[in-house]
């Protein structure tokens, strides 16, 4: 059996158990626990399960799933209108930044105005469709249309976002954890954000509370190298250090 194979099939029997020890996994499967462990490390590092003495607990405030545009859009408008304003005053002072095709990073896009000096590229197919019109400059990525996500992705829409170097990338994320970092659910869209991030001088992830001490599916990038994390409410004091020794801007 593959080891890929091995920690999906532990991954499953962890969720259902909810805590396992070493030595249980090594007579299940039949391999020494240093295999176990080695596994394990693996599982943790996705952020599947955390390692404790002996075994391993499965991490029940993991998110592994997401919502289409449309439910995403509905849940928590309040907080993410809230975001938006706050995330369009950055933006506003900005002349070029890369979007992801989020929710809230559209509704911050609508609340720009009038800034006919910004030039916007992003990869959402929502901004497109008539429902208000930008004043700045827009550019769409193109590339494979997402229907549930309403964006473009893959290859071709990550060599476009390639081609050009900006102030500024604002995305969202599924997940904020302080050992795990920032972490998404899906890898066509994960990608295409990491992708974003490189391309772009500063970087502001948008977030509202019930995000942070979460983890999900994929890892996105640690907090350094991330400028402004914008979210609805004041965060829990460790979160104040984190920013603080990173030189992140925390704006709530």
């Amino acid at each position: 059996m593959k080891a890929a194979e091995r920690q999906n099939q532990m991954k499953q029997y962890i969720q259902a158990v909810g805590r396992v020890s070493v030595s249980e996994l090594s007579d299940k499967w039949e391999i020494t626990e240093e295999t176990v462990r080695r596994d394990l490390d693996k599982l943790e590092s996705l952020g599947f399960v955390t390692r404790v003495h002996g075994g391993a607990i499965w991490n029940a405030n993991t998110d592994f799933g997401g919502e289409d545009f449309l439910r995403r859009q509905k849940s928590n408008a309040h907080e993410k209108s809230y975001i938006a304003m706050k995330a369009a005053n950055i933006i506003r002072s900005r002349e070029t930044i890369v979007a992801d095709a989020s929710s809230t990073v559209l509704e911050a896009l609508k609340q720009v105005g009038d800034q006919s000096s910004l030039t916007v590229v992003t990869n959402s197919s929502k901004i497109c469709d008539g429902s208000f019109e930008p004043a700045y400059n827009l550019i769409s990525t193109g590339g494979t249309y997402n229907w549930r996500s309403q964006s473009f992705q893959g290859e071709s829409t990550i060599q476009t976002i390639r081609k050009y170097h900006v102030d500024l990338a604002v995305i969202s994320c599924k997940a904020l954890d302080i050992k795990g970092g920032v972490t998404d659910s899906y890898e066509s869209e994960a990608s295409v954000k990491r992708v974003m991030v490189e391309q772009a001088s500063e970087v502001a992830i948008l977030a509202d509370h019930t995000k942070f001490n979460r983890v999900a599916l994929l890892k996105l990038m640690d907090f350094n190298g991330i400028s402004y994390v914008i979210t609805d409410k004041c965060p829990p004091d460790d979160w104040k250090v984190l920013c603080q020794s990173v030189g992140i801007q925390l704006l709530y």
